[in-house]
């Protein structure tokens, strides 16, 4: 029968045993070596967790802090706005960025545009504005309102359009800001000439600021001036005609036809008597100008409409045929 040792048992056994042997010493050394080495490992191991740990949170805090202020400050890439579109080519083509461009095609802000010597383009402004470039033109867009023309010519038909947006033509002799109007401005080696055909163009240079009403005309070169007399339509205008958007004339009253051909020949209508002014108010077109100038659509309809024209200056007179 066996019984359980007290604490007082254990030390009694303990002092009647001794004192244990010494180790010795090579082997207290290569024990103590050990145990050190150990602790040492051990705490190389803690301190690289706590440095891991660390870099790693700090890590999270700068991706948390950039997706932050992406989320905040969204960085989406900034395209040049459209600032007109093309709307008709003619001859050689239209050049721009990044090369041919066609009918639809969207003109950035700050594009250059050039047209071959046989080429000239229509553009249509976010106004509606018009604004054609003749053959041999080097022009920039630098807005949906204002370009930079370093050579050939440019013509501005802005119609309504002008009261909320005048447009503005720059050249290095001045600027020309149009008041409401049709007008050309044409830049060559080493002079500017502007033409107006309707309403009113203010031209800044030449020393000053010049007004040039309709059928007046601007000659700039050297820091000057000059002043003088155009007519609304001939040869100087007749590259417009060449560039000016179709008309749809399915459908359309014969009136309105009539009006947008006044617009874009230069010339005025008036009618010989008010059965001819009625005629052209009941009437509808059908059929097709298409591939012609205004000019030549105004010779294809007004004889199949019943009508006679005749030319006095700029005006043209227009009356119904006595002989249908």
């Amino acid at each position: 029968m066996t019984r359980d040792l007290s604490d007082t048992d254990v030390s009694r056994l303990l002092r009647l045993a001794g004192p244990r042997p010494a180790a010795p010493a090579d082997v207290s050394d290569r024990v103590h070596d050990a145990v050190r080495a150990h602790w040492r490992a051990k705490l190389v191991t803690r301190r690289r967790r706590r440095w891991i740990t660390g870099a790693s949170l700090a890590t999270a805090a700068a991706l948390l802090s950039a997706l932050v202020w992406v989320r905040q400050h969204p960085e989406t890439p900034k395209l040049p706005a459209t600032a007109a579109v093309v709307e008709r080519v003619v001859g050689g083509g239209l050049r721009g960025e990044p090369g041919l461009l066609g009918v639809g095609s969207g003109v950035p802000t700050g594009a250059w545009l050039e047209t071959s010597a046989t080429g000239r383009a229509a553009l249509r402004l976010p106004s509606g504005v018009s604004l054609r470039l003749d053959a041999g033109t080097r022009v920039q867009i630098l807005s949906s309102t204002s370009a930079w023309l370093e050579r050939g010519g440019v013509y501005v038909d802005s119609g309504e359009a002008a009261a909320a947006a005048p447009v503005q033509i720059s050249t290095r002799e001045g600027q020309v800001r149009e008041v409401g109007t049709q007008f050309q401005v044409r830049a060559g080696n080493d002079s500017v000439q502007v033409r107006v055909r309707e309403g009113l163009v203010i031209l800044v240079g030449g020393g000053g600021r010049h007004e040039a009403p309709a059928g007046s005309r601007l000659d700039i070169a050297a820091g000057r001036v000059r002043r003088g007399e155009t007519p609304s339509h001939g040869p100087e205008w007749f590259w417009v005609e060449q560039t000016a958007p179709e008309y749809t004339l399915e459908g359309q009253p014969l009136d309105a036809f009539l009006q947008w051909a006044a617009r874009e020949t230069g010339r005025h209508i008036r009618f010989r008597d008010e059965m001819s002014h009625r005629s052209t108010t009941s009437a509808r077109l059908h059929g097709s100008t298409r591939g012609l100038t205004p000019s030549e659509a105004l010779e294809a309809v007004l004889p199949a409409s019943g009508l006679t024209a005749r030319l006095e200056g700029d005006t043209l007179w227009i009356a119904v045929d006595a002989a249908r």
